[in-house]
């Protein structure tokens, strides 16, 4: 298979700064701070949070909500007929060739779901914009990121085929576990799933970050903020940004509604790098926290994070990562090149993959010497 010129390619993300894992990473610290310093009460109330974390079965919709789900979605994934021009129909799906890995002690593996939704009650049927294994690799000291682009076709037990990101709205989170087992036959600890919303309640909290804006991004961010502002029902001009471009400082809001940002040049590829100024920024800041702003931290953050390990397992794999911190971080897209081929289905642009060939090389990468990973230019040394 090779990729066709008339879609994107699947992006590859510099030096594993991959903007979900560094709001679990601190989300995490902050966890493991305040139960290590802040004494029993803390402590407590911490548990509490943590067991609030869990996620209950998932919900069973109707047939009647099922296809309006179905028809919502598509019609939303309608890709531009120039953007579909000159490419193939989907084929039939072949996976019967993906084996199951051999574990390794000391390697866990952990499935992090990125949820780019309004509110906390989409949190459990939202779709997946981030479909990421963190591998915690305690033998070799490292950190693994291998990331399964959200626009991979696969079956979907129940629901014909469609987008990777569609299964948590379908099946829920434990059917996209066991889908990414299945077809990449990595052994899956868990799942934890983050709400894109709670970057707003950090940055809130660290009072703000410093931003570079042209006057195209201080549009468009004015737009997600009203959009937000609706969702909230506040004030609609509530929290605008002012001029046409500069050093901007943005609250909470409006630090998510530029990292939002979509409908200017470079797309896909220039959103993914504010986000990671954003993340950046955020990260610096989180090094001189007080204890009082890591507990008000955790307080808020929680609420937006949903997971099927328990309290004490959280803290297990938080320490975990707490000792990992300096570790080196490699990082994988899925699919490699020359291993998918973009397709159409159902109007939709897509990737349909190779799933033997991809699976063989993601269990090198996480389980053997990394060999069979393809070098990429401008690959980070």
């Amino acid at each position: 298979m090779g990729n066709n010129k008339h879609t994107m390619k699947p992006e590859k993300q510099k030096g594993g700064r991959y903007r979900f894992v560094k709001v679990l990473t601190i989300v995490l610290s902050v966890i493991l701070g305040v139960l290590l310093v802040g004494g029993g009460v803390m402590a407590i109330g911490v548990y509490r949070l943590l067991n609030g974390m869990q996620e209950g079965p998932t919900t069973t919709l109707d047939a009647a909500q099922q296809q309006s789900l179905i028809d919502a979605m598509n019609e939303e994934d309608q890709a531009d007929p120039e953007e579909l021009e000159g490419l193939q129909e989907a084929d039939e799906i072949d996976h019967t060739g993906v084996k199951e890995a051999e574990s390794e002690e000391g390697i866990f593996n952990f499935l992090l779901l990125g949820l780019d939704t309004r509110s906390e009650e989409e949190l459990e049927k939202g779709r997946t914009d981030v479909n990421m294994i963190v591998t915690l690799d305690t033998k070799n000291h490292s950190i693994k990121l291998t990331s399964l682009m959200r626009d991979i076709l696969l079956p979907i037990e129940g629901h014909d085929k469609n987008r990777l990101n569609t299964i948590n709205v379908f099946l829920g989170a434990d059917a996209l576990v066991d889908t990414v087992e299945k077809y990449t036959g990595i052994p899956i600890e868990g799942y934890v799933k983050v709400n894109f919303s709670c970057v707003a309640s950090i940055v809130d909290i660290l009072g703000g970050v410093d931003m570079e804006l042209s006057s195209g991004e201080v549009y468009q961010t004015n737009l997600g903020v009203k959009e937000q502002n609706s969702a909230d029902k506040v004030n609609p001009e509530s929290s605008l940004l002012k001029g046409n471009g500069g050093q901007y400082h943005l609250n909470g809001k409006q630090a998510v509604a530029y990292m939002r940002i979509r409908h200017l040049a470079g797309g896909e590829f220039v959103r993914t790098s504010r986000q990671r100024k954003v993340i950046s920024q955020v990260m610096d800041d989180m090094k001189d926290i007080s204890l009082s702003e890591a507990m008000q931290l955790v307080t808020k953050i929680t609420p937006y994070m949903k997971t099927n390990l328990s309290s004490n397992e959280i803290i297990k794999y938080a320490t975990m990562l707490y000792n990992l911190r300096d570790a080196e971080v490699e990082d994988l897209n899925i699919p490699v090149e020359g291993a998918y081929k973009s397709v159409r289905y159902k109007g939709m642009a897509v990737f349909q993959i190779d799933f033997d060939k991809n699976a063989e090389i993601i269990q090198n990468f996480i389980f053997g010497d990394g060999s069979l990973v393809p070098k990429e230019e401008g690959d980070d040394e």
